[in-house]
């Protein structure tokens, strides 16, 4: 499982000072304090993420230890903007993007796997249902869907259910949904018995031959 941004879960920058830190945690954590959010299930998990992550970068000691496993002075990681559902879709339209210029028999499937479980985290789910922004959600959707398309069949299930909780309601993106799912299941059902297919076809115009 790939390791928790606490910085991008702040919404600060690698370096930031305790001070700055801080002032971002209040700032959070009052947008989604449970009085301003009650019953919310989705602000609650939001605030547990944060809550973990002042947590750590709080606390100098820890967060010493955490730069130091995440390599937090490499140039990738200093370029990594705040989880936003902005930036959530910017990061699902390169991978689809990616998918789209590679080619399908080459591409890298575990690679295009663990960045779409990436993009449908638990976390990400409840980012982009708190703004509540259908077309957002909308779009986002189509972009891993396509980015799903190279995938086998059995290795995509479980994106399933994290696409039709984004979906909610919308009874549109969930026909999607459904339909994108039902061509994969025929698509594998032809990969898997083509041959046999194939043969039985080629067999039945021999006799039908044979009879004429």
């Amino acid at each position: 499982m790939a390791q928790k941004n606490y910085y991008q879960l702040l919404h600060v920058h690698p370096q930031a000072t305790a001070q700055e830190i801080k002032a971002a945690y209040r700032k959070l954590a009052f947008k989604y304090h449970p009085d301003r959010n009650k019953g919310d299930g989705l602000t609650e998990a939001v605030l547990k993420e944060i809550n973990e992550a002042y947590s750590v970068l709080s606390n100098p000691e820890k967060r010493k230890f955490y730069n130091a496993s995440i390599a937090v002075n490499t140039p990738y990681y200093k370029r990594q903007a705040p989880v936003t559902p902005q930036t959530i879709l910017q990061n699902a339209i390169k991978l689809k993007q990616f998918v789209e210029s590679s080619n399908a028999f080459n591409i890298n499937q575990d690679m295009v796997f663990h960045k779409v479980q990436i993009l449908l985290s638990d976390y990400h789910l409840n980012v982009l249902l708190l703004e509540n922004n259908t077309s957002l959600i909308h779009q986002f959707i189509q972009q891993i869907l396509i980015c799903l398309q190279p995938l086998p069949s059995k290795n995509i299930q479980s994106f399933r259910t994290p696409l039709q909780k984004l979906a909610a309601k919308n009874e549109v993106v969930i026909k999607e949904i459904q339909t994108f799912y039902q061509h994969k299941k025929e698509e594998a059902f032809w990969q898997r018995y083509k041959i046999v297919i194939v043969f039985i076809i080629a067999l039945l115009l021999c006799l039908l031959m044979y009879f004429l």
